[in-house]
């Protein structure tokens, strides 16, 4: 298994390629659930303005941002990554 000596040199530990390029792949899929959950609130602040000015008030707020199929991406993908990283440091 390919090692990186210049990164643990002194330290006993070793790092591998593979681990690196799972940490890195988890970090990126963390980081595009992220985007997907922000455009999600974007959306759901400018329907909210838009039914405010109409007169009708969207009362879900929370419940909506924190209940929705994109948080629970992030939550995993979240998760995802900390193993990843965990994995990485045990190596």
């Amino acid at each position: 298994m390919p090692v990186l000596d210049a990164l643990c040199e002194g330290t006993g530990d070793a790092m591998t390629i593979e681990g690196l390029g799972r940490a890195r792949a988890e970090a990126l899929r963390f980081l595009a659930t992220v985007k997907a959950l922000e455009s999600r609130r974007q959306v759901e602040e400018a329907v909210r303005a838009k039914d405010k000015a109409a007169g009708r008030e969207f009362s879900m707020g929370l419940y909506a941002f924190q209940g929705c199929r994109e948080s629970g991406a992030v939550r995993r993908a979240s998760l995802d990554l900390t193993r990843a990283l965990a994995d990485l440091r045990r190596s």
